[in-house]
């Protein structure tokens, strides 16, 4: 995500006119594409979804695929908006892992044993905001107990939100946009570990 002012909308949709670049030419859009002074979608069959709003530029995709370079969609669509001006970049990546009492199990993971959470002080849930330093910026995880739907089924489980927070400040803010998300895979690579190190498991 590019957070920014000055953004035109209607420009996703002309970007993504066949022959512009910024996506494969195989990708299928499998929506009508929305097109307003407000806000632009753009909906693919592979799960990406690119949405452009006056005051943010976004690329989401449930599966990263090794194959596509997000960072590399996001910088040719960051090009083509040169009367915005940047003043953050934010990576975002999110994990779900089924778990049959997430709440109990956060508590467990988190919080130490004492007479703080016996008996009648005892919580039944827990929320988790950890903080850590970044060379460029803040990292912020969020652990909470959440229910996934899907297909008509709702799953409980832990939920992990990461985001690696840039500020942009100063006369050359493209460069510094580009180099945050050039940093895509580093920082995926970062939430993977610390991910897996609460979790105990592989995400």
């Amino acid at each position: 995500m590019v957070i920014a002012d000055g953004y035109d909308p209607f420009e996703l949709y002309a970007c993504s006119l066949p022959g512009q670049g910024i996506v494969p030419p195989e990708w299928k859009l499998v929506e009508q594409p929305i097109s307003t002074p407000v806000l632009s979608v753009l909906k693919f069959a592979n799960g990406t979804v690119i949405t452009l709003e006056p005051n943010k530029l976004m690329v989401m995709r449930e599966m990263p695929d090794p194959a596509t370079s997000i960072s590399g969609i996001v910088t040719a669509l960051l090009e083509r908006s040169t009367r915005s001006q940047l003043s953050a970049v934010g990576l975002n990546m999110s994990a779900f892992v089924d778990e049959k009492n997430p709440g109990q199990w956060i508590t467990e993971r988190f919080l130490k044993q004492g007479s703080q959470n016996q008996e009648s002080l005892k919580p039944t849930a827990l929320g988790v905001k950890l903080v850590y330093r970044s060379e460029t910026g803040a990292v912020h995880l969020n652990c909470e107990a959440a229910i996934r739907k899907a297909e008509g089924v709702d799953t409980s489980g832990v939920l992990l939100n990461f985001n690696h927070h840039t500020p942009i400040s100063g006369p050359d803010t493209v460069a510094q946009a580009k180099a945050a998300i050039a940093s895509f895979g580093k920082q995926l690579a970062n939430f993977n570990e610390i991910g897996e190190s609460i979790l105990r498991q592989e995400i």
